[in-house]
C-alpha cells in the first residue's frame, strides 16, 4: 500500500476541495487586510465550523475552528478512490473578507481559502 507524503496529500485535498466547490486556492497575490478582517469581525466569525461533502470522486469532512485572536485549527479527513486516510490537523493564522476565510497554511498544508457559507457553524 502506498502512503502519500504531505505534498501529495495537500495537492489531493486542494483538488478535492476545488471539485466539491468548498474552497479555492488563493491567487498568490498578497492578501490585504480589509475592514472585514478587523478584530471585531474576527470575533463575530470566531467559532467552530463543519463541512461534509463529496461525490463519486471522493469525499471530505472538515472541522475548522477560528479563534478571535486570528488563529485557527483545521482537521481534514478526505478520501479519494484508490487512496485512504488523507488529511490531518494543522493550524496557523486566518484572515477574512466577507464569508471567505484564508488560512495561512503550515509546513504540511498550503495556504487555502474557504467560503464559510458552505460550512455549518457548530460552536
Amino acid at each position: 500500500m502506498m502512503i502519500p507524503n504531505a505534498t501529495t496529500v495537500a495537492a489531493l485535498a486542494a483538488l478535492l476541495l476545488a471539485a466539491t466547490g468548498c474552497g479555492s486556492s488563493p491567487s498568490g497575490a498578497p492578501y490585504s487586510r480589509s475592514s472585514a478582517d478587523a478584530p471585531s469581525n474576527r470575533k463575530a466569525l470566531a467559532g467552530t465550523y463543519y463541512y461534509e461533502g463529496g461525490d463519486s470522486g471522493g469525499y471530505q469532512k472538515i472541522t475548522l475552528t477560528l479563534r478571535s485572536d486570528g488563529t485557527y485549527t483545521k482537521v481534514l479527513n478526505a478520501a479519494v478512490p484508490g487512496l485512504s486516510g488523507l488529511g490531518g490537523t494543522h493550524s496557523g493564522t486566518w484572515t477574512a473578507s466577507g464569508t471567505s476565510v484564508t488560512l495561512s497554511g503550515d509546513g504540511n498544508f498550503p495556504a487555502f481559502t474557504h467560503d464559510l457559507s458552505a460550512f455549518r457553524k457548530i460552536g
